[in-house]
């Protein structure tokens, strides 16, 4: 669930698409479902779901992530290409984060990605076991920035990381033998 500027609420799910909800007279209307257009959403398969500061809804999914400026057409697509560093780095999206400097940060099945609007530019974080420096696991399934502008990583091995842009230093919290996060690892 996200909501726009305007009120607007977006909403998604496991095989219902996109919808878009509209407050003030209590209708839900499908969004980018109609395979018959040029302008639709690959997918039914919603995972996450971002309204970033300029108004752009962000739809992750299990094909990649689709952009959607309501102003303008057509809806856009991002997805992993072999071979192409400028994509993303697996196609199913678990998550979508909008950081202070609106950087769009992408949690995916098989890395962490970030994505800068204003060049059009990628990068893959990829947990590298020799790094201390990279994600604890390549499978994010939640990002959230703090109110310190420090982004915090959950992936599906129960592994919580935090990545502070100021330092550009990654820590790991280390995860005890009763479950629980305890201090940062070295």
């Amino acid at each position: 669930i996200a909501a726009d500027s305007s009120g607007q609420m977006w909403l998604g799910g496991e095989d219902c698409g996109l919808l878009r909800y509209e407050p003030a007279i209590r209708q839900a209307y499908a969004f980018g479902n109609d395979l018959a257009t040029p302008d639709y959403i690959q997918t039914t398969k919603i995972q996450a779901l971002l309204v970033d500061a300029a108004g752009v809804v962000w739809v992750g999914h299990d094909l990649g992530a689709s952009l959607l400026d309501t102003n303008a057409k057509p809806i856009y697509h991002f997805s992993h290409r072999v071979d192409d560093h400028n994509s993303l780095s697996n196609s199913t999206v678990w998550s979508l984060c909008e950081d202070r400097d609106g950087l769009v940060w992408i949690a995916t099945e098989n890395g962490l990605n970030r994505f800068d609007p204003r060049t059009g530019e990628f990068e893959h974080l990829l947990a590298d076991p020799d790094d201390p420096g990279r994600p604890s696991n390549d499978r994010m399934i939640v990002i959230k920035e703090d109110l310190d502008g420090r982004i915090w990583l959950g992936n599906s091995l129960g592994g919580l990381d935090f990545y502070d842009p100021r330092t550009g230093h990654l820590r790991h919290f280390a995860q005890d033998s009763t479950g629980r996060h305890g201090a940062p690892s070295q």
